[in-house]
């Protein structure tokens, strides 16, 4: 089970499970979300550059899984749409864990802290897009308590399908 973290340069807010900690993002990490997010997200589109660009606007929250100092997980979440921001929801952007890392609870503990800072935003409701071929992302969200709200057809650039979820907060 996660424990709250010592206070540190990363906030009060860092999680552990055992050797694996959830961080804020940093510009470091920039190679590591552009690369994962390419190996991982490309069968849908050019996210291996749309995620990082994402990350470097400064916009979204990001935070980083790590272990033994190495990120092996990331997610990100924002403002679904621009304008004014009482009345535009939030979404979580992107969720992505390295490959050896997978059925380790990474994204669990990655999900808690989105899931943590959005409620301390005063957040209503968290939105996410996920191809509806993605069964594992998809039990995992479930998992979370997100409910299917919609399916999107051909939402990614390459074609495929999308759910819609939405998890109240």
């Amino acid at each position: 089970m996660p424990r709250k973290g010592a206070p540190g340069k990363d906030g009060p807010a860092s999680f552990k499970s055992g050797r694996i900690s959830i961080r804020k993002a940093r510009p470091s990490d920039r190679g590591f979300i552009s690369r994962l997010s390419e190996k991982v997200f490309s069968v849908y589109g050019p996210y291996g550059n749309l995620v990082p660009a994402w990350f470097e606007s400064g916009r979204p929250l990001a935070f980083t899984a790590v272990e033994k100092e190495s990120p092996i997980g990331f997610a990100m979440m924002g403002r679904l749409r621009e304008g004014p921001e009482e009345s535009s929801p939030f979404e979580l952007l992107a969720i992505a864990v390295k490959p050896g890392a997978h059925r380790r609870g990474v994204g669990d503990l990655l999900l808690r802290r989105v899931e943590k800072e959005a409620a301390k935003l005063g957040v209503s409701a968290l939105h996410l897009h996920t191809a509806t071929d993605n069964l594992p992302a998809r039990e995992l969200f479930k998992k979370h308590r997100f409910i299917s709200l919609s399916i999107k057809k051909r939402f990614y650039s390459e074609g495929q399908d999308a759910v819609m979820m939405v998890r109240f907060l």
